[in-house]
């Protein structure tokens, strides 16, 4: 079987699975290589995850690309009309995420291509990099307002997120994303991780698909249990990112946009 993703190639058969992905592609230059590590960390944790079996960068058809080869998983499809059992493997994603970490003198953010340290000091700083960065292009197409962008920027410099050493964020937690085993759920597809707090794991679901029934089971697998400030803030931060990929892809984003202001709100940015 193969697959063919936005970003990369995905050879699928009964022993092993082959991601492909240009090397040069400027946005998340050698991913598969942050996917190799982020796969191998969380496997230490217990993390149920695909074993690597290879990583290389070849040539092919001229061009230099990334392979990864990754053990096939033995699993069922996910089931939309199943509810109850997508929620109970939810709950199990977020048990299984809450493992993860702590990682020491790593850094935070997004893992350098090569050396797979966080490129910055601390949690707050990359968090004030990445909202200023997006949101800046927010502000340029006229989505948000410059005065909103600022106080929002004030706001992540001013609140104590208390997160001094890095976990592993998987960033792209989906029901795609889960594969149903007799194991249990493993959890595929890193090449988004982040270094960080967990808790934005979360986030990062409800800035993409809203505080469903599987947003509900996630968080009851992370233990948590009442929306605060700091989960405020991390859905803001998520979804200045999944606007601006709305943009660039020429999606309706009016009701994230709608979101961001109610978020905005709770923070009393209006």
């Amino acid at each position: 079987m193969e697959r063919q993703g936005r970003l990369n190639r995905m050879v699928v058969d009964l022993e092993k699975a082959t991601k492909i992905a240009f090397i040069s592609e400027n946005s998340r230059q050698k991913r598969l290589n942050r996917e190799r590590w982020a796969l191998e960390t969380a496997r230490l944790y217990g993390v149920l995850v695909p074993s690597v079996i290879e990583y290389y960068v070849d040539k092919i058809d001229g061009e230099e690309r990334e392979v990864l080869i990754l053990r096939t998983i033995q699993c069922e499809a996910p089931n939309l009309e199943k509810m109850d059992l997508n929620i109970q493997a939810m709950r199990m994603v977020g048990c299984q995420l809450s493992f993860l970490g702590p990682i020491n003198d790593i850094g935070f953010g997004w893992p350098h291509p090569e050396y797979l340290k966080g490129e910055f000091e601390t949690w707050q700083l990359f968090l004030y990099f990445f909202v200023k960065k997006y949101g800046e292009r927010l502000t340029k197409n006229k989505i948000i307002s410059k005065r909103m962008l600022d106080d929002f920027l004030k706001v992540v410099m001013e609140f104590e997120f208390e997160t001094y050493q890095a976990f592993l964020i998987h960033r792209d937690i989906k029901l795609s994303n889960i594969l149903q085993t007799r194991e249990g759920p493993y959890i595929v597809d890193w090449e988004n991780a982040l270094l960080g707090d967990s808790l934005f794991d979360l986030a990062q679901y409800g800035a993409n698909y809203n505080r469903d029934e599987l947003w509900y089971g996630l968080a009851d697998g992370f233990g948590f249990s009442e929306i605060n400030t700091k989960y405020v803030i991390y859905e803001a931060i998520a979804l200045i990112g999944v606007i601006d990929f709305y943009r660039k892809q020429k999606l309706d984003y009016s009701l994230k946009r709608q979101q961001l202001y109610s978020l905005f709100q709770e923070l009393y940015i209006v």
